[in-house]
């Protein structure tokens, strides 16, 4: 009997650490899939505030209907979202500036890298990008 209440506790530790096991799996590919959605979230230039307001939604675990366009609207709307975020990064770019300007270039690395979500080096080519348009 006794050897038999060994064998179920070694089976249930086997099931709980193979549990665990695709958990973390699942928990990586989560992490792997949030980053994808970031970046892809920047490069489309999508809001920020659009997506914060998606995160939480009155609608959550609820189906929601897709809200059709017609193409014209569609368009539209696309085009509305675009000047947007070109207004937006012409808005920073300035601020970035200002602050090259003011001596202040490792304030303006960091800004980079906060407000457009790039790694180190990426901010500082993009800093001194603006620099050297603003210097030529």
């Amino acid at each position: 009997m006794e050897t038999l209440a060994w064998i179920i506790i070694l089976l249930i530790t086997v099931m709980l650490v193979t549990t665990i096991q695709k958990y973390n799996k699942l928990e990586q590919r989560l992490i792997q899939n949030e980053k994808l959605i970031h970046l892809l979230v920047n490069r489309l230039g999508i809001d920020a505030d659009l997506m914060t307001e998606l995160e939480t939604s009155p609608y959550e675990n609820k189906k929601i209907k897709p809200i059709k366009y017609h193409d014209e609207d569609l368009a539209e709307l696309l085009q509305n979202r675009k000047e947007e975020r070109i207004q937006r990064q012409k808005e920073i770019d300035a601020q970035l500036l200002e602050l090259v300007q003011e001596g202040k270039k490792i304030e303006a690395i960091k800004r980079a890298r906060e407000k457009y979500d790039l790694g180190l080096k990426e901010a500082k080519d993009y800093v001194e990008n603006i620099e050297r348009k603003w210097n030529s």
